[in-house]
């Protein structure tokens, strides 16, 4: 078999042909895409297709030419164009950077000063219960001495007489040490107060914070970055904006039970109309004209009488102090150790307040709600709608959520016959975030009529539906997550603790129940 004939190379820059020694290539084969010579024509090129070099130099120069005005005139520039831009990019990315860098510093100095002078109001707060049990013990231990001595004396004075008095003495004296008062002065009322950690403090202090975003990750950026496995969530969240993730955090998650467990029930004298948690094993529960604490077995611990009949409570997060208010004079009050004390009066009937986080108290009017500082300030209301009517009619019950300062008003009653009875959730400044009206609940028996209204810990909202005699638990975007629990007699008040235990009121009955695992 004969061996395969090489084709020769020519080097870059030559000019003799590889083919023939000593002679010039003037030619290009437009076949072969090789130089030739004119031996080149009869031979190894014969037939072929063949340019002159001449041509084909300036047909090159054309195309170099061109070249070159495209890079001096248009590439170049451009280039340097780009990197003027980067370079500015690079220094706003590092001023916007620094920036919200500097915002959340100035942010965070602002909650170390907010929780400094809420360490020095409650230690001043303390200090003065303080010098106030101090000084009713200090008259108190003065009376006992008092009254110690006098006996004495009047002891001392008893015997004398017995051994030398008459007998008309004696009658005399007798009389007369019957008729002294020996009860001992009565025990001052003195001051308690409760401080209670909260256990889950990160999602507040996060939430004052400020919450991060960044926009969304490419896929090759993801798929270098560690992936993390998610913490197991059976609840619904807030979707966050388009084109936006919010930053890692932890989140506050919890797993459901399989089935609501009862931990505990009482029942009561009355049917309880509103509730509200102290903070420990205790609520608040109203009677018409009553409020009364009780423990967990339903034993009455304190109880306030009033005047006048009263449409809700609520209790204030920092002090622990409880908040009435009522239709029969427009008066909110706050309950501290003594009486009720009248704090303001409303233009219009109170139907229902909340005491929000900030310590400012929300009040439910007929067609609005109104944001009143604690001496009676008008800060915020609810505003009308482009169609002209009011975005809340008749609201019946007010919870904030504490995670987000999110507002839900309960509206069982309207003014509008086609209206239906409805939790409408609004963010801190009253602006409409949607209308839950007992969508996708699963085998409601009647119609969705919610009567009160409280947040969990993850932001969800659960919700007293009073003809299904349930508890209904929904997402922070108005979507129905489960029945939480569903009982023989109709849901009148729900509240949580500090627990996150559910105290529900089912007729007469208050039972606290257990839905989730934290």
């Amino acid at each position: 078999m004969a061996a395969a004939v090489q084709s020769a190379v020519r080097k870059k820059g030559q000019s003799s042909c590889v083919h023939h020694n000593g002679k010039t290539v003037e030619f290009l084969c437009e076949k072969c895409n090789e130089l030739a010579c004119k031996k080149c024509v009869a031979s190894c090129h014969r037939g072929h297709e063949l340019t002159e070099l001449d041509d084909i130099a300036e047909q090159q120069k054309i195309i170099m030419i061109s070249f070159i005005d495209e890079v001096e005139n248009n590439k170049l520039p451009n280039i340097k164009e780009n990197i003027c831009s980067v370079d500015k990019q690079i220094e706003s990315t590092s001023e916007y950077f620094d920036t919200l860098g500097a915002k959340v510093q100035e942010q965070g100095v602002k909650m170390k000063h907010e929780i400094d002078v809420m360490i020095a109001e409650s230690l001043s707060l303390y200090q003065k219960l303080k010098e106030d049990n101090i000084r009713l013990l200090t008259d108190y231990k003065q009376c006992l001495e008092d009254g110690h001595e006098g006996l004495k004396e009047q002891l001392h004075e008893c015997k004398t007489q017995l051994q030398d008095a008459s007998v008309i003495e004696l009658h005399d004296a007798g009389h007369a040490f019957r008729t002294i008062a020996l009860n001992l002065p009565d025990i001052p009322n003195l001051h308690t107060a409760v401080f209670e950690a909260p256990t889950h403090y990160r999602c507040y202090l996060e939430q004052a914070l400020g919450t991060i975003t960044t926009n969304a990750l490419s896929e090759c950026q993801r798929e270098s970055i560690p992936q993390l496995p998610s913490p197991k969530r059976e609840s619904t969240t807030a979707t966050p904006v388009s084109g936006a993730t919010a930053l890692n955090r932890p989140a506050v998650t919890y797993t459901f039970l399989p089935q609501t467990s009862i931990m505990g029930k009482f029942q009561t004298n009355r049917i309880g109309n509103k509730i509200c948690p102290t903070g420990s094993d205790e609520i608040w529960i109203s009677y018409s004209d009553v409020l009364e604490l009780l423990n967990k077995k339903g034993v009455m611990r304190r109880q306030f009488k009033f005047t006048v009949r009263i449409t809700d409570i609520s209790i204030s997060p920092r002090t622990r102090n409880i908040w009435v208010c009522s239709d029969a004079d427009s008066s909110i009050m706050e309950c501290t150790q003594g009486a009720p004390s009248l704090r303001f009066h409303c233009k219009n009937k109170p139907i229902c307040l909340c005491v929000t986080i900030g310590n400012q108290i929300l009040v439910g009017m007929s067609q609005r709600v109104t944001k009143f500082s604690q001496q009676g300030k008008s800060l915020l209301r609810t505003q009308t709608q482009s169609s002209g009517r009011s975005l809340v009619r008749l609201p019946q019950k007010i919870a904030e959520c504490r995670l987000t300062q999110n507002v839900a008003v309960v509206e069982r009653q309207s003014y509008d016959a086609n209206c239906k009875s409805q939790v409408l959730v609004m963010d801190k400044e009253f602006g409409e975030l949607f209308r839950y009206r007992g969508d996708g609940q699963q085998a409601a028996g009647a119609v969705f009529d919610p009567w009160d209204v409280t947040f969990d810990n993850a932001g969800n909202l659960l919700i007293a539906d009073c003809n299904n005699h349930s508890v209904l638990l929904v997402s922070s975007v108005g979507e129905f997550i489960r029945t939480v629990f569903t009982d023989e007699r109709s849901t009148q008040a729900i509240c949580l603790n500090k627990n996150h235990v559910l105290w529900a009121v089912f007729g007469d009955v208050v039972k606290r129940l257990q839905y989730y695992s934290a």
